[in-house]
């Protein structure tokens, strides 16, 4: 099995009208060097931060780097490789945070992530924004978004007891159908009374990817999600920034 994936970030009609830009990063990809294996993060910078969008832009390069490296032996789909990619973004965010001789809280941002091989695979998550996962048992949202008592709050990788908030959650199945998407898309994407997925938002880009027709049109596929997320349908709903990254398994 293989995976076919797209991730697409497009800034929220607030943030242009404020003239800033996106504050969100996402990855998603289904090839490494060594084996099969999928990789999916999705960081939201947080507003009241200076410098989230580049925290959301470092966290994400320190966790690919981290798994590049594999310095701690772990297998690439289980618990202790996401509580490194986790630790990985955190230290990067300190240092950063020291280079620019701000507080690190400058750099706030969410982190959630999928990793699968095809014998396992792990979701992680700390802040808002969701995870919709298929290990064989249809889509799911094994992590509740972390959203606070009060409207616009969360929980951050910068947070002092960011390591125990941390969620994790691990399977002995590969990933058949996964997104994450950040919080601007939360309220579209997912029941949020029982904490579930709003499959009809997710099975058109499912079933865009699985299509035989998808082969080498990475980069139409890409276009095609972004204009649908930067239109008018979702823009009604959200003016935040959105982050939707997407991979579906292949034969």
């Amino acid at each position: 099995m293989r995976w076919r994936t797209v991730a697409v970030a497009v800034v929220g009609t607030a943030h242009v009208e404020r003239g800033e830009a996106c504050q969100d990063e996402c990855w998603s990809s289904g090839a490494d060097a060594d084996r099969l294996f999928l990789s999916i993060f999705v960081a939201d910078g947080a507003g009241s931060a200076s410098h989230g969008g580049t925290g959301a832009r470092l966290a994400i390069e320190a966790a690919l780097a981290h798994l590049d490296a594999r310095v701690d032996g772990a297998e690439p789909a289980s618990e202790r490789a996401a509580r490194g990619c986790f630790s990985a973004a955190r230290a990067r965010l300190t240092d950063e945070a020291a280079t620019l001789g701000v507080a690190v809280r400058e750099l706030a941002c969410t982190f959630l992530g999928v990793l699968s091989t095809p014998e396992a695979s792990v979701v992680f998550q700390i802040g808002d924004g969701a995870i919709a996962v298929d290990v064989g048992e249809g889509l799911s949202m094994p992590i509740a978004p972390m959203n606070g008592a009060y409207i616009n709050t969360t929980r951050f990788l910068v947070d002092e007891d960011a390591s125990e908030a941390l969620e994790v959650v691990a399977f002995e199945r590969p990933v058949l159908r996964a997104a994450a998407v950040s919080d601007g898309l939360q309220g579209i994407a997912t029941q949020m009374a029982d904490h579930t997925p709003h499959e009809p938002f997710f099975a058109p880009f499912f079933r865009a990817l699985a299509s035989d027709d998808a082969e080498g049109r990475d980069d139409e596929l890409h276009a095609a999600f972004a204009a649908f997320l930067g239109g008018e349908r979702v823009n009604e709903k959200t003016d935040d920034d959105k982050s939707l990254a997407v991979a579906v398994a292949v034969a």
